[in-house]
């Protein structure tokens, strides 16, 4: 666990390390002291190991500052960037979902939330530098808590504006980890199972989705349901496509598009005669794409929307495609929500975590053939 550092040399700093701890400890045993939970077969728990799990939802965020601080520059700013729209979606959605809170209202239960920012701006002399302290499990398991830290806005602003789009990436990829994390405790052993064995890829697939279609080189995973409250419909899924590598053409965006709208047609097409998948390419509505690094091999990532032709289904989106060297070939994953009557962000988000833990083996001979 990472903790704040603070100058030895300090009585105060002391006295707030001292109430940090005492705070957290009491916290640690209100939750687990009436479980029985102190103590194992395998020896005395650590502190961290005591601590509980993170609370609140996907891609939210908790702020606190003083509320001055909050409609100043500095929270106008902070908050601006963590609720940017994000792109190719269905509708207007925001990147995070933030709530801020007072400094003096930063309890037990709040402290404890996924993802933590906290602002102080004051003349105490550990601040007299501005600066951000990063922790990780600070207050519960898999917590992320960014605090900065400085004497006036001025600097604090600066500090903010260099560090926080490195930190949403870091809560972005944290996620993703969080997504995963929950596939592995309940996965699609199945549908894993068919993938590694038929078409030798390794992918954390959570429970729901099934695999429902699976040709020679067109894989489908769907869920099909409600939302949350069981009332809107709710579709999420997976396609796995792969192919033979011609040239660095096939990178480009021309090809890719092509190629999508290709194995689209071919494979998923809709209940009325005639309807199929297809890419929107309308002017301000076009797919984007960019270059990644996708476990250490060179990648394309596209963000659009799709839509059924001759059909009434669209939605967001996102795909990736590398060369699987391991088979020669070239490979996409592509994750995709349908909900018209609910926000699509943290659906489309659970199905890019699928696409992101995807790991190559060799096929077996029965396979190839």
């Amino acid at each position: 666990m990472n903790e704040l550092t603070f100058k030895s040399n300090s009585k105060s700093n002391s006295n707030v390390v001292s109430k940090k701890m005492n705070w957290k400890l009491k916290l640690v045993a209100f939750i687990l002291i009436p479980l029985g939970l102190l103590s194992s077969c395998g020896g005395p728990l650590t502190l961290e190991q005591m601590l509980p799990v993170t609370a609140g939802n996907t891609n939210e965020i908790y702020v606190f500052c003083d509320s001055k601080i909050w409609k100043d520059t500095v929270g106008g700013y902070l908050n601006a960037q963590l609720i940017q729209t994000i792109d190719h979606m269905s509708q207007p959605e925001q990147l995070f979902t933030v709530s801020q809170f007072e400094l003096t209202s930063a309890d037990k239960a709040r402290m404890t939330h996924r993802n933590v920012i906290k602002v102080e701006i004051n003349d105490r002399n550990e601040n007299k530098n501005a600066r951000l302290v990063r922790s990780s499990d600070e207050w519960a398991k898999g917590q992320l808590m960014y605090s900065f830290k400085g004497p006036n806005s001025e600097k604090v602003m600066e500090l903010i504006q260099i560090e926080l789009p490195g930190i949403i990436e870091e809560i972005k990829k944290k996620e993703m980890v969080r997504f995963h994390e929950k596939f592995i405790d309940k996965p699609n052993k199945t549908s894993q199972r068919k993938l590694k064995t038929e078409r030798g890829i390794n992918l954390n697939v959570p429970n729901k989705l099934n695999l429902q279609y699976n040709r020679e080189h067109f894989a489908w995973m769907e869920a099909r349901g409600q939302g949350p409250e069981g009332k809107k419909v709710l579709h999420q899924g997976v396609f796995v496509y792969h192919y033979p590598y011609t040239n660095d053409s096939t990178f480009s965006y021309e090809f890719l598009i092509a190629k999508r709208n290709e194995m689209l047609k071919a494979h998923v097409q809709g209940n009325t005669k005639g309807s199929y998948l297809t890419t929107i390419i309308e002017e301000g509505r076009q797919p984007e794409i960019k270059e990644i690094n996708f476990n250490g091999e060179y990648a394309i990532e596209m963000r659009g929307l799709f839509d059924m032709k001759n059909g009434f289904m669209g939605g967001p989106f996102v795909s990736v495609t590398t060369f699987d060297k391991v088979n020669g070939r070239i490979v996409t994953i592509e994750g995709y929500c349908y909900s018209p009557a609910l926000l699509q962000r943290d659906y489309l988000h659970e199905m890019e975590a699928v696409i992101y833990s995807a790991t190559f083996d060799a096929m077996s001979e029965q396979a190839q053939n």
